[in-house]
């Protein structure tokens, strides 16, 4: 959701571009230069300008907007402060090794923007970690359209806090520290893309401080996500999937898992049977919940009989959504007590914020908090999907990124404390012991998943563009969405699966933490003339994939997915707690690109219509390192 939304009425907008202020008399501050480890910075006080000389070389970090009167100016050799009264600003600039601190206060509430970024004409491209990543050359035409007027939340659509850009020797990443009530937005400016960072400094929040880090890094294109985890692990903020599994054994069932949620006959003991007599050795399963009788649709034979498999089962639940408790559609959304309407976030005119696709509310989890400490509703949602032995659980949305300020009286919530809340209630869910998953998995919440249904995902406006042809919500045992085969039109394609303009950062980042893939409703058979080149993506990054399944599609696509299961298992299990430490395009149409997993592995995929070296168009080559071994996969079609 935009901070739009959110913004004060009263607050100030300060724009740096169209913003007239108080001029600065005759005799301007001098620039102030700051030495860096390899780099150092230019700041001119007056117009928040940031130029950085990199081997000798100026570049523009940060433009600078109307100059202003500057106040209290203090230099030290590693940092650099001053007021701008006119702006209700003070500003602090400080060394931290060879990144540049930028701190900002607020005298007031306003919204501030800073950086405007990507002006510079020696910038190629912007690395964008929306979802899985982007990577979008400053000039391309097809991009400017898709990307500029949008913004981006970077405590949620931005799936980690950060942005950065191709330079020819390397490139620059700006990181936020203060994600939230921050957001960046994309503009076509003269024909190039570029970013501006703007927060709000609100009462409502204390006003606290906002605070950023830009740095020079390595020329790889996943470079910034490989210094993102650097500095989390450097933090003590990363959890490896590793130490998860120390912590739950059952963790270790995700390496080699192929996902699928499973409907109608997919959910009898004979479709666990029909995936043993595959081969297929571990998987992870999930159901949801009988919408017209409010129980499951598998039972404890079923849990126990793909427990014995080896398998990863159980249920979808979402805690966001609350409907009436006796005309309710579904039961996730049905709370006992007054929770609905009572629970529901209301906006500054105590209006209920409608929910999912209009049915009932946005459930305020400051509401569901202070219920649970009264009558436990959440316990006792728990302990119910729990109760047939589920070793799983998939809660939707609360990793998602969705933040909201809650204006009721009864239970007054902003994004800060709705983040608490939500990490609370994972927390408690994988304290049951259970393998926990989440929607998109957004950097905050990935010490406490799993895995992270979504992550892989990129431009997901047009995936949601046009459902009425993706198919209805019909039938229950086979709904349509899910398994209506479609061919993917217009933008569609190019926009979320064209590899040339997709980059590995959320794996770059998280690899080695979290197991993530595309989203349930892009099932692997849903769009058949795509199948070869996401199959190509996800083996390239090391992901597993995901499907509707019921025994019709595992007859239609078993030997598909036979063939896949077999190879990514063993794949999988070797690479699937390593660190992605490499990604480079091959060759100058980057359609043939190459990953490095630590000491393990070397994977090169090839998309382009040509064969690279021993590799054929549509196949992946795996280089065991230590054996010095090869092994080649081709993706079939899937129907």
């Amino acid at each position: 959701m935009s901070l739009r939304r959110h913004v004060e009425t009263s607050r100030i907008v300060l724009s740096f571009l169209s913003l007239i202020g108080v001029v600065t008399a005759a005799a301007a501050e001098t620039p102030i230069e700051i030495g860096l480890r390899g780099w150092s910075a230019i700041l001119e006080p007056e117009t928040l300008s940031v130029r950085a000389r990199i081997n000798g070389q100026p570049e523009m970090l940060a433009a600078g907007g109307s100059p202003h009167v500057v106040e209290s100016v203090t230099r030290a050799e590693e940092s650099a402060s001053w007021a701008i009264p006119a702006l209700g600003i003070t500003a602090k600039f400080t060394v931290h090794g060879n990144r540049l601190h930028a701190r900002f206060e607020s005298s007031r509430d306003q919204t501030f923007e800073w950086p405007r970024t990507g002006e510079d004409l020696n910038l190629l491209a912007l690395i964008l970690p929306e979802g899985e990543g982007l990577y979008v050359p400053l000039a391309d035409a097809a991009w400017r359209g898709r990307l500029s007027g949008q913004c981006f939340t970077a405590y949620g659509q931005l799936s980690m806090p950060f942005w950065s850009y191709r330079r020819e020797q390397g490139t620059f990443t700006y990181q936020v520290i203060s994600d939230l009530r921050t957001e960046l937005c994309t503009f076509d400016r003269n024909g190039r893309l570029v970013a501006t960072a703007r927060h709000e400094f609100l009462d409502r929040d204390q006003r606290p401080a906002y605070e950023l880090e830009m740095w020079p890094g390595a020329r790889s294109p996943i470079a910034p996500a490989i210094e993102y985890r650097e500095g989390l692990v450097r933090a003590g903020q990363f959890v490896s999937l590793t130490e998860k599994i120390r912590a739950n054994p059952e963790v270790a069932k995700l390496l080699g898992a192929v996902h699928m949620y499973v409907w109608g006959d997919g959910r009898t003991v004979e479709f666990v049977r029909d995936l043993q007599r595959m081969g297929i050795k571990r998987a992870w399963i999930g159901y949801d919940q009988d919408e017209r009788a409010g129980t499951a649709l598998v039972d404890h034979r079923y849990i126990a009989a793909a427990k014995e498999a080896g398998y990863l089962v159980g249920p979808y639940d979402t805690y966001s959504n609350a409907q009436d408790p006796v005309t309710g559609e579904d039961s996730v959304s049905r709370w006992p007590g007054d929770l609905y309407p009572a629970g529901c976030i209301k906006d500054r005119e105590q209006k209920s914020l409608g929910g999912f696709a209009g049915r009932g509310c946005e459930l305020s989890s400051e509401a569901l908090e202070r219920a649970e400490a009264e009558s436990r509703p959440l316990t006792r949602r728990m302990d119910e999907r729990l109760r047939d032995g589920a070793n799983s659980y998939f809660l939707d949305v609360d990793a998602f990124g969705d933040l909201y300020d809650d204006y009721s009286p009864a239970h007054p919530m902003t994004p800060a404390r709705d983040r608490a809340n939500r990490m609370r209630r994972m927390r408690a869910i994988r304290d049951r012991g259970v393998v926990l998953g989440s929607e998109e998995g957004v950097g905050w919440s990935v010490p406490l998943l799993d895995f992270a249904h979504g992550a892989l995902s990129v431009q997901n406006a047009v995936l949601w563009r046009n459902k009425k042809a993706l198919g209805a919500w019909w039938p229950p045992e086979r709904p349509k969405i899910f398994f209506l085969p479609v061919k993917p039109g217009g933008d569609f394609s190019p926009a979320k699966y064209d590899p040339a303009y997709r980059l590995p950062l959320y794996e770059a980042a998280f690899h080695a933490a979290v197991v993530a893939t595309d989203r349930w409703d892009v099932p692997m058979a849903k769009f058949p003339a795509l199948a070869r080149v996401r199959q190509l993506l996800e083996l390239l990054y090391g992901v597993p994939s995901i499907w509707a399944m019921d025994r019709r599609q595992l007859r239609e696509s078993g030997a598909e997915l036979s063939k896949l299961t077999q190879f990514f298992d063993t794949l999988h299990r070797r690479i699937g707690a390593a660190p992605m430490t490499d990604f480079e395009w091959i060759t100058p149409d980057r359609l043939v690109q190459r990953t490095t997993f630590g000491n393990e592995a070397v994977l090169t995929a090839n998309f382009g219509s040509a064969a690279f070296a021993e590799v054929k168009p549509g196949c992946l080559r795996v280089h065991w390192i230590a054996s010095r071994q090869d092994v080649t996969f081709c993706p079939a079609a899937v129907r």
